[in-house]
């Protein structure tokens, strides 16, 4: 089963395409359109063969705020049922159902959110319905920041649990755990980021009781400020620790988790995407990619795309409170679509061999550093400057000189790809590791790509307030202004593959 958007009858309408076993004819297709503004976030098959589908709709379809929906379907994708719920946790907040798992009572557990919440911006709300959809009981949980709920399931206890995002001070996020008794009360809750902008959408639980978790992290790269995204799961215990964390980067804009599942060797395959339309998309990232990621049983792949992970687990309070949910029968309309089936020109293609062909090869490097003697003779210039402001005949007595040293660095790396163009280059990133005198740290340096070039003026590396001086003889006094020095990058020759990088540490006129 497939799920898309639409937008058929409808502004925007849930869609759902059945296909037979092997994924090669289209069984049956509908859309489903209840207001004209209607979301599907999530579909689960059901035990009687059917389906249920959780999602939105804005009654109105003009003001934005949503009710959370659940329709129930046959195994021919006709509606058995549908109904609408609306949250009163803030007066009338819009309510969105994210996600839905069936109950082995045959009941469902939803799991969404209320924006205006009862305790944040937005809140996590969870509510239990009956076979019917009539609901048992409805809880907001939620803290100051913003709480967006991924996955919802039942666990082996008859409770609940959701993997989820929530907000952190400064902007920051972190995957938000939380497992609820069979009541819909908080039993407990973790949060696990690495100080970035990490995300929890998707989960299985495991037959010990732990879970495997996935979601993105999203961390700024410190030579250029721009964000890495990269896609995370982490392994569990029962009691919340972590045992094992991995990162899979597909080289694309922004990496985000669309499906994780068990495989029969004890494995995972995780599935995302990129979003491209993105504000975070920068040009040094290739157009969309789809990837699909198959790990062994410790999350490890074998095509040397995965990177240790460094989140930690920290304690997370919520507030709770049971809220009334108001439900209404919910008129849906069904309409046949059209999709076709046709072969697509994707290629598949390995970690190991970057994300359009072979990887590139590091060829050659060359670092190359200048030290002269200079003096310069500031006497003309300096007459020339009192003849300009009416003291024409003063000469300077005494010629003024200033003497010092001329440092320069220059590094050139030969970096090639035998695939890249310029719209679709492997090579992301040519970066030089440069250690200054008596520091222990390195401080990366990019190069700039061939072709291209960017003169920036720099505060002067000497020491921590370099300085230009010069003696004003008019004033009897010594001026200093702020050292700047010349930065440049990039050599203007295109197709040569040297990355450069150039500094004049010390900028004497």
């Amino acid at each position: 089963m497939a799920r898309s958007g639409s937008f058929g009858p409808g502004r925007n309408s849930p869609m759902l395409v059945k296909f037979d076993a092997a994924a090669e004819q289209i069984e049956w297709q509908a859309v489903y359109v209840s207001s004209g503004s209607d979301w599907g976030n999530d579909l689960r098959p059901t035990s009687d063969g059917g389906y249920v589908m959780a999602g939105a709709t804005d009654p109105c379809a003009c003001d934005g705020r949503h009710r959370a929906t659940v329709i129930k379907l046959d195994g021919r994708g006709a509606v058995q049922w549908a109904k609408s719920y609306q949250s009163f946790a803030a007066g009338l907040p819009s309510t969105d159902a994210v996600s839905i798992a069936e109950i082995p009572d045959g009941g469902y557990v939803v799991a969404g959110s209320v924006a205006p919440g009862a305790f944040g911006a937005s809140d996590l709300v969870v509510f239990r319905l009956d076979a019917t959809g009539h609901p048992i009981w409805s809880s907001i949980i939620g803290a100051v920041a913003v709480d967006v709920p991924g996955q919802i399931e039942v666990s082996s206890d008859g409770g609940f649990v959701i993997v989820g995002t929530r907000g952190i001070a400064g902007g920051l996020k972190g995957l938000w755990l939380l497992k609820l008794r069979s009541d819909g009360s908080l039993e407990r809750e973790s949060l696990y980021t690495t100080f970035g902008q990490d995300t929890g959408t998707r989960m299985v639980p495991m037959p010990d009781g732990g879970y495997v978790l996935a979601g993105h992290t999203l961390r700024l790269r410190s030579s250029t400020g721009r964000p890495r995204p990269d896609l995370w799961l982490m392994k569990l215990d029962a009691t919340g620790q972590v045992v094992q964390q991995r990162t899979y980067d597909s080289r694309g804009a922004f990496d985000d988790v669309t499906g994780l599942r068990p495989t029969r060797d004890g494995g995972f395959i995780l599935t995302g995407g990129q979003d491209n339309s993105c504000s975070l998309c920068t040009p040094d990232f290739p157009s969309s990619n789809f990837l699909v990621v198959k790990t062994n049983a410790d999350l490890e792949v074998s095509d040397r795309c995965d990177t240790e992970a460094g989140a930690v687990q920290f304690s997370s309070v919520s507030s709770f409170t049971q809220a009334p949910l108001a439900e209404d029968v919910l008129a849906v309309g069904v309409s046949p679509t059209n999709a076709l089936e046709s072969e697509t020109g994707a290629r598949a293609l390995r970690c190991d061999e970057g994300s359009y062909g072979p990887p590139p090869v590091f060829q050659s490097a060359s670092v190359q550093s200048a030290e002269s003697s200079v003096a310069c003779d500031f006497t003309r210039l300096i007459e020339a400057v009192v003849c300009t402001f009416g003291a024409p005949g003063v000469e300077a007595t005494m010629p003024v000189i200033v003497s010092g040293t001329y440092d320069e660095i220059e590094i050139d790396a030969r970096v090639t790809d035998e695939d890249s163009t310029p719209e679709r280059s492997d090579i992301a990133q040519v970066l030089a590791s440069i250690a200054q005198p008596g520091e222990s740290f390195l401080i990366p340096v990019p190069l700039l790509d061939d072709g291209s070039t960017q003169v920036v003026l720099e505060d002067q590396k000497s020491n921590s307030f370099g300085e230009d001086c010069f003696n004003d003889p008019i004033h009897g006094v010594c001026s200093c202004l702020q050292a700047r020095y010349p930065t440049s990058s990039g050599d203007f020759v295109i197709g040569d593959s040297v990355y450069t990088h150039r500094d004049a540490l010390i900028n004497l006129n």
